[in-house]
């Protein structure tokens, strides 16, 4: 049997979690295209009934639910839900669905749950919070669109905004005054089954998975930005998050639509965990664009038990996935192929080519030179890189190559791709066409001229073997400038060999000299 809750607002996770314990397939309405799905009955869960209402008919799905209750389909009322199908409401507010002739009347305070008290200052318009208590504490459903700061100084402040009921934030300021002591808010437990109404779940008193929403404004600080917490379920679909510490912590369920995410200091930007039977350790990307050192932090006992999935995600400025690369504790990463580009990130090499010769008008323009070179890694395969050339502005006979390499930082695994080893090869055909000849001596270390016997006729040098595609690694020699003709010479191309000094200064750093042949 497939039951369907109405989950646009409400207790729709509590009823969803009874129903599958009595073996009922679940799914939930959200928008008109779910109502297109069939199911053989139907929840109208608790909540806030003005709300549910106005969003059936601004997501359009009420004439169609209406369609269909009046058609025969079961239904389950609770609450607000039945508030929705009451023919009519007392005190004169419109009614709704209006399919059951039945008249109600509605808690003058929303729902019982959502009765409560809490103490804030208010100073131009911002509710603040004091030491020991949240600006503000929900047990039953809010909407917020306010600023809000707490200004405790205290080792645990205490957090700006704590939910235990249904809470959505639509816009505002909300900020704390340091970056340690308590999260900035707190959606869910910090110990489920304690006996305070404030710290765990009591029946009857807050809600059993509390649920926050988050659609707009700014938050900034706090030892945690946003923390869902044992039992919270949290959806981010818009707003701005920043903090020198972890923006977005997720212990149980988080989902990230959109939004801005910036991780100023060296901390990540999110943190995903599971430790009890409350926690899920479940966080969802599906949208957003996000800055810092490292999206996810790892190195933590419970960070390997996390799952994170991230489905589409600008992650162009951020630096790596994880916090510490070779750590062995780190959630479950899955990244979709449907996510945006790859993040690349490059690699930068500098080879310096040192001419000895005199004769500087016989060396190959750096265009030309260019064409010749290609970058490979160790298996030959090209790899995407830009190759710059310029001459060494305080000498004359060096010639500075700089090749930076390009390469996606992450496998499809979602860990961090190590960085390709890049080695520079040339054409031999277009090298000798151009009158020069590449060697592999056995030390690329030592440097030294190559004999040349003299003869009436000069005879080729037996060029270097090509590794593959008739390319091979740049172990240059450049032979001397032109040479007046002797007996039987046919080729006026000049005689240089090149030859190449090995890496100096680091991996990414070599130096190649071009040596004057000379004659025994």
């Amino acid at each position: 049997m497939t039951i369907a809750v109405l989950a646009v607002q409400g207790a729709f996770i509590e009823h969803e979690k009874k129903l599958e314990k009595l073996g009922a397939t679940c799914i939930e309405l959200r928008k008109a295209e779910d109502l297109k799905q069939h199911y053989d009955g139907l929840v109208l869960p608790g909540g806030e009934s003005t709300v549910q209402g106005k969003l059936l008919k601004e997501l359009g799905m009420y004439d169609t639910l209406k369609s269909q209750i009046e058609s025969g389909m079961p239904v389950l009322a609770t609450c607000a839900g039945m508030i929705l199908l009451a023919e009519k409401i007392e005190g004169g507010e419109a009614g709704h669905l209006q399919t059951m002739p039945v008249t109600v009347k509605r808690n003058a305070y929303g729902r019982q749950l959502g009765s409560f008290h809490t103490e804030a200052d208010i100073s131009n318009g911002t509710i603040v919070a004091n030491e020991k208590d949240a600006a503000i504490y929900n047990n039953g459903y809010t909407t917020i669109n306010a600023n809000v700061t707490h200004t405790g100084t205290g080792t645990n402040s205490f957090y700006a905004i704590l939910n235990h009921g249904d809470m959505v934030i639509n816009g505002g300021n909300i900020s704390g005054s340091k970056l340690s002591g308590s999260s900035l808010i707190e959606n869910g437990y910090y110990n489920y089954a304690a006996s305070s109404p404030t710290s765990g779940y009591v029946p009857g008193v807050n809600k059993e998975f509390p649920t926050l929403t988050i659609n707009g404004g700014s938050f900034a600080d706090g030892l945690i930005t946003v923390k869902t917490d044992e039992g919270g379920i949290t959806v981010i679909n818009d707003g701005t998050f920043s903090n020198k510490n972890i923006c977005i912590e997720s212990w149980n369920d988080t989902t990230i639509n959109g939004g801005q995410f910036t991780g100023a200091g060296n901390e990540s930007v999110f943190y995903a965990g599971k430790y009890n039977s409350h926690t899920d350790g479940t966080l969802k990307i599906k949208g957003g664009k996000f800055t810092g050192s490292s999206l996810i932090a790892s190195g933590d006992a419970y960070t390997g038990q996390a799952n994170v999935t991230i489905e589409s995600a600008d992650l162009s400025r951020v630096d790596r996935l994880f916090s510490n690369s070779t750590s062995t504790k780190k959630p479950t990463v899955t990244i979709a192929e449907t996510s945006t580009q790859p993040q690349t990130t490059s690699q930068e090499f500098i080879t310096d080519i040192t001419w000895d010769d005199e004769n500087s008008a016989n060396r190959p323009g750096l265009a030309k030179f260019k064409e010749m070179l290609t970058v490979v890694d160790d298996n030959g395969n090209p790899l995407t890189a830009n190759i710059e050339l310029a001459e060494d502005p305080n000498n004359a006979s060096v010639t500075i190559v700089k090749y930076t390499v390009n390469y996606d930082k992450y496998n499809a695994d979602g860990t961090e791709a190590a960085a390709p080893n890049a080695n520079l090869t040339i054409d031999n055909d277009k090298l000798n066409a151009a009158g020069y000849e590449a060697v592999n001596p056995d030390s690329p270390f030592i440097l030294s001229p190559k004999p040349q016997e003299p003869t009436d006729t000069i005879e080729p040098t037996e060029p270097s073997k090509p590794t593959k595609d008739n390319k091979t690694d740049i172990k240059l020699n450049s032979a001397e400038g032109q040479k007046a003709p002797q007996t039987g010479v046919t080729s006026n191309a000049p005689l240089y060999t090149l030859l190449a000094a090995g890496a100096v200064g680091g991996a990414c750093v070599a130096a190649w000299a071009i040596k004057r042949k000379t004659a025994k």
